[in-house]
């Protein structure tokens, strides 16, 4: 009886210590799960994870205009809150967001246009941007006629034009004109990064292209952070100097060379005109800098997603186990909201990466602005501005 109760004892003991054991796992594979998704969302930077709920922003959204700045005679700055009162999502210094343009027309497609933030990833409860008018430009343009209180709706933060190089890691940053708001992100990241992991960077150098002195944005910012940040450095050169005290000139690698010792290992961020940052690559890789050791922001003009780039096409397009016969010359996006398809997608024209699809068969695709070196080794294509070559078949990516 003694024995019999003993086994049972054992065996029940046994069973415990193995349900404990599965609990323990399954509760550790869950908060690896939630882990990897928040990381993903991070480094990949697809915040679009309908899993998340509802706190979280994870889709589009309608976020409230709180404050207005002129930066310049023709920038100003957009801050915004989420209207639940709640913090927006993490995000990477160097990130973008898309916004909706204008109100949506059923019989058209919907705008959007995409810019860098400016403000801290440290500080949720605002998140800005900063935006240049541009002459007969339909997202600025619309924009600056905006006011405090108005709704703009807006998908979360996306783009891989992230610093995340270790703290001791020589970094210059390139800026031409509002190139410069992706950098104030990162610059108020790595200050935070600095006193939160307690090393004292490098050196960090920025440098600054515009036309005037009143083109400058955030000057006078950058220069109290540069006087309360012994790790930062900030240059400014101007093609049309009015001042003495500015450097004249334009950005190039003999001028950068000037102002820093640049480290064997150093990492060079760009975002600007592209006339800028081409000609500078071009001077860095003909020194024997590795492109590795190069990160460019590509932002595409809409105007040149432009459908006459490709001919008239008949294709057989697979997607979800439906076969449907392609005609015309919409990009795949297009084509597949017509066939009322459900394909995730945010600014359209190819910077964030939502729409990424891959499968059989060719794509021309206007820009790969929106896609990470991996992903175009995979083959992956971004729906909004790819077009058929011959028949396909889709898979759209996770």
């Amino acid at each position: 009886m003694l024995s019999a109760l003993s086994t049972n004892i054992s065996s029940q003991g046994f069973a415990n210590l193995t349900a404990a054991v599965f609990a323990f796992f399954s509760l550790l594979f869950i908060f690896r799960a939630l882990s990897a998704r928040l990381d993903s969302r991070l480094k990949g930077n697809r915040l679009n994870d309908p899993t998340l709920g509802a706190d979280v922003w994870a889709r589009r959204e309608a976020l409230n205009i709180v404050e207005i700045k002129e930066l310049t005679p023709d920038i100003r700055s957009f801050t915004f809150q989420r209207q639940n009162g709640l913090p927006f999502s993490p995000f990477l210094g160097g990130q973008f967001i898309s916004f909706q343009i204008g109100t949506p027309d059923t019989n058209k497609p919907v705008k959007a246009r995409s810019y860098s933030i400016s403000s801290s990833p440290n500080e949720l409860s605002r998140i800005s941007v900063a935006i240049k008018k541009i002459p007969n430009g339909v997202g600025s343009s619309w924009f600056h006629s905006l006011k405090v209180g108005d709704l703009v709706d807006a998908h979360p933060p996306a783009g891989h034009f992230v610093d995340n190089l270790p703290i001791s890691t020589q970094r210059i940053y390139i800026a031409g004109g509002i190139g410069l708001t992706p950098f104030m992100s990162m610059v108020h990241e790595h200050q935070a990064r600095a006193t939160r992991e307690s090393k004292m960077p490098t050196n960090v150098s920025l440098f600054y292209g515009a036309r005037t002195q009143k083109d400058l944005a955030y000057h006078s910012e950058l220069k109290t952070l540069t006087s309360n940040c012994s790790w930062l450095r900030y240059f400014t050169i101007l093609s049309n100097a009015d001042d003495a005290t500015f450097d004249r000139g334009f950005l190039k690698l003999a001028y950068i060379k000037s102002k820093t010792t640049i480290a064997p290992d150093a990492h060079f961020f760009f975002c600007g005109p592209t006339v800028m940052t081409e000609a500078l690559i071009a001077e860095l890789i003909a020194s024997g800098v590795s492109d590795k050791r190069i990160h460019l922001e590509k932002f595409v003009s809409p105007l040149e997603l432009d459908s006459q780039q490709v001919p008239h096409r008949e294709a057989s397009i697979v997607f979800k186990g439906k076969s449907l016969k392609y005609s015309g010359q919409k990009t795949i996006l297009e084509f597949l909201e017509e066939q009322v398809e459900n394909i995730s997608s945010a600014c359209r024209v190819g910077v964030c990466g939502t729409c990424r699809c891959s499968g059989h068969g060719r794509v021309k695709m206007l820009t790969d602005a929106g896609l990470t070196t991996a992903e175009k080794q995979k083959g992956e294509w971004l729906a909004c501005v790819s077009y058929p070559l011959e028949d396909l078949e889709i898979t759209e990516s996770s």
